[in-house]
């Protein structure tokens, strides 16, 4: 169970930090879509290369720590 919420928790924060690095106005509109802030408060934006990065390095980390626990 563990290791599956890992891998979505990746699968999220890879495809978050991307789309904030790439496409900031595609993750405004599906926060708006949605009706919710999905990470697009002011300081997101603000700060979107970093916390793009943030999100991307913890992603591949959730993806890797995943993989690794269910090959084992």
């Amino acid at each position: 169970m563990l290791e599956a919420v890992l891998l979505v928790a990746g699968i999220v924060s890879v495809t978050v930090g991307a789309l904030l690095l790439t496409h900031p106005h595609t993750v405004v509109r599906l926060s708006e879509l949605g009706n919710r802030v999905v990470a697009t408060d002011h300081f997101a934006l603000a700060h979107r290369r970093p916390f793009g990065g943030f999100l991307l390095i913890v992603g591949a980390f959730f993806l890797f720590y995943g993989v690794v626990v269910l090959m084992s």
